[in-house]
């Protein structure tokens, strides 16, 4: 790997770092919406790196370059942590919401009998 590709890996390495963060931030903001479009930044980015890497010949990765692979494997995985954490908490509140709407319609309500057309009698 070049010293030009070196440094285009590292940029875009660094741009996917700071995405990372900012991911992070909008999670603990509890902004979506700004979460989906850093991910499609962030899944661009991946993108740019996977054609970089799948062009070039197998070489070596320079100890910076890893580093940044490990801290952003890192970030990942805090961030997977915090959506599972989250989807855990909707989960709960959905079922508690269940149980809620179940409460509000009676504890072991009957229907009246209908009429009985038929009986053994008649």
């Amino acid at each position: 790997m070049g010293t030009d590709h070196q440094k285009i890996v590292l940029s875009l390495l660094k741009k996917w770092r700071s995405l990372i963060l900012e991911q992070g931030e909008s999670l603990s903001e509890g902004d979506l919406k700004k979460f989906e479009r850093l991910t499609r930044d962030t899944a661009v980015v991946q993108a740019r790196l996977d054609d970089i890497f799948s062009r070039l010949k197998p070489a070596k990765l320079d100890k910076e370059t890893i580093e940044m692979l490990r801290e952003i494997g890192n970030r990942h995985a805090e961030l997977l942590t915090e959506l599972e954490r989250g989807t855990e908490e909707i989960s709960n509140t959905l079922g508690d919401l269940r149980k809620n709407r179940t409460s509000l319609k009676g504890y072991r309500q009957t229907k009246a009998p209908g009429p009985r057309f038929m009986n053994e009698r008649t």
